[in-house]
């Protein structure tokens, strides 16, 4: 089981969302966004450095993170100097998908020879038919 942390802030700003998943995206290569996107697609959370999506199944059951979710939801836990103070934010599967697709989106648009357009967007797809969006 994960730790998390007890004592962070609640995250419910949509531009933060989306500013922490995108930066949680750009800092990956193809290769590696791609190992990601398969283990979301098998409910397996993923982190980097300061920002991590946990599936409730890898949370401790004693923190409130735990309690707070559903089963159908991801955990965005996000730590300075990733975010402004240490944050979580609870999104459920479909929330979380559309999340990642703006955010590889975004990064197609701004840097499309860093990463295999049709490669990512067929593991995104895997991730959006796994989670049932």
């Amino acid at each position: 089981m994960a730790f998390i942390e007890t004592d962070v802030k609640m995250l419910t700003d949509t531009k933060e969302i989306q500013k922490l998943t995108t930066s949680f995206i750009f800092v990956q290569s193809n290769e590696v966004l791609l190992e990601i996107f398969q283990s979301f697609s098998e409910r397996k959370g993923y982190g980097i450095e300061f920002i991590s999506f946990l599936f409730r199944n890898e949370i401790d059951e004693s923190f409130p993170s735990y309690r707070m979710m559903g089963r159908d939801q991801v955990l965005l836990a996000a730590d300075y100097p990733a975010a402004d103070e240490d944050c979580e934010v609870c999104l459920n599967f479909d929330e979380f998908y559309q999340y990642l697709k703006v955010g590889i989106n975004e990064i197609i648009e701004k840097q499309p020879n860093q990463y295999n357009k049709s490669e990512v967007r067929g593991a995104l797809k895997k991730v959006k038919d796994a989670l049932g969006v």
